[in-house]
């Protein structure tokens, strides 16, 4: 069997969507300008002028990463993308868990559910 998605969720690093084993390498870096969990105001402009179209390398593979995170993000939300999918899966073992206790789930019926949002008319 698969491990559990529930336990899964809090182990996991940030990764991109869909990408199972490409982390996005957001992890901060120490650097000169660092003093404690402070940055020296140079060194916060070299960064946004770095990101902001600077001709520097850095900048425009942070640029380039940002443009893929979000594509892999938006295909990751849409509907049967790696997030969606993963929702999907967390609902079935939570409603699975609550037909194995004999509760009832929200629609009644039990493994073969489909999450939809609730819109604010169902709502009661």
């Amino acid at each position: 069997m698969a491990p559990s998605l529930l336990a899964a969720v809090s182990a996991s690093p940030f990764l991109l969507p869909g990408s199972s084993r490409r982390p996005l390498g957001a992890a901060p870096t120490r650097r000169a300008g660092l003093r404690g969990n402070f940055v020296e105001a140079a060194e916060l402009e070299r960064a946004v002028r770095c990101l902001m179209g600077g001709s520097e390398e850095e900048g425009r593979k942070a640029r380039e990463k940002a443009t893929e995170a979000k594509a892999l993000s938006q295909n990751g939300v849409a509907s049967g993308g790696s997030s969606d999918a993963s929702v999907q899966k967390l609902a079935r073992e939570i409603l699975h868990k609550h037909d194995d206790k004999g509760c009832a789930t929200a629609s009644g019926e039990s493994m073969g559910s489909v999450v939809v949002p609730a819109s604010p008319a169902g709502i009661i």
